[in-house]
């Protein structure tokens, strides 16, 4: 299959979504899925799709333990991740609007964080819809415009800041390729109204919010630093390129290796921090996200 005009890794590698997510879903988000999913019988099969790193299939393995998982993923890059994580899982390499989906195959078709980065939702929405069998599930796990990375050093915030520009600039890049000038602002989406709209019935929302406190003693301590470790790598093996996009889009060069300096100094603090140390810095992300479900009658 041909690559598309603006593959996802050029914006998000599969380690930085893995490691960004990382503690996204503590146990207990688990048991609350688990609790608001349809239950599905074993030997029953589910469709995710834009299924990207993998994050999300690892918890779909958990949930649904003795289904089969059938991953529609457009990205090489991406999909070369899911085959080194997973070899019971069957893989389709598409887009979700293009892909020759089996009709009325699947008891469960569900997307996390996809939709809302489709050019048109309903075109997807339709798609999974197609994909189910008369009183099977659509499920959408979607993000709000509530996401926030605090830090409480002004050095590092504004360091992270400037280095962040590079994802503001390959955003608009990915805009301008597919042609997504027109399309309306996705945190503005109201899914359930798309479900109805799509036809589905019993249709029900959660919301779930993920905090996760880098001092939070909740957390191992061994787990939150090798954590680091894998922050600081995944940023040094990110540097190159985004430098390049960077220089390419005007940005001084000191000013660049400055945020570079800044940043890794605070890596090297807390990789080198104690466990009462880590205590006192409280970097924190939070994450909302709304589950929709609606089924096909």
């Amino acid at each position: 299959m041909p690559e598309m005009p603006f593959n996802w890794s050029k914006l998000q590698s599969a380690d930085e979504m893995d490691i960004g997510r990382y503690f996204e879903y503590d146990s207990f988000a688990v048991e609350m899925f688990k609790r608001w999913l349809p239950k599905i019988e074993i030997g029953g099969n589910i469709l995710e799709v834009g299924s990207g790193s993998g994050f999300f299939t690892s918890k779909l393995r958990v949930l649904y333990p003795t289904t089969r998982i059938t991953c529609l993923e457009p990205d090489p890059e991406l999909m070369n991740s899911l085959l080194s994580k997973f070899d019971n899982v069957d893989i389709i390499e598409s887009s979700l609007e293009k892909a020759s989906i089996p009709t009325e195959l699947y008891d469960l078709s569900i997307s996390h964080i996809v939709i809302h980065n489709l050019a048109d939702p309903m075109v997807g929405l339709q798609q999974m819809k197609k994909a189910v069998k008369p009183g099977g599930y659509v499920v959408c796990i979607e993000p709000t415009s509530g996401y926030r990375h605090i830090l409480s050093n002004d050095e590092v915030r504004k360091a992270l800041g400037t280095l962040g520009e590079y994802t503001r600039i390959m955003s608009n890049e990915r805009v301008k390729t597919l042609n997504f000038k027109n399309r309306k602002n996705p945190f503005s989406y109201s899914y359930p109204e798309f479900f109805e709209e799509l036809g589905l019935k019993n249709i029900r929302c959660y919301g779930w919010c993920s905090v996760f406190t880098l001092s939070d003693s909740r957390f191992d301590f061994d787990h939150r630093k090798l954590w680091i470790t894998r922050r600081k790598q995944l940023f040094l093996d990110e540097r190159e390129e985004k430098i390049r996009v960077l220089v390419e889009a005007g940005m001084n060069q000191s000013r660049i290796d400055g945020a570079y300096e800044t940043v890794l100094d605070y890596f090297e603090t807390l990789e080198n921090a104690t466990e009462e140390e880590l205590s006192h810095i409280h970097e924190q992300e939070i994450t909302n996200r709304v589950i929709t479900i609606g089924q096909k009658v």
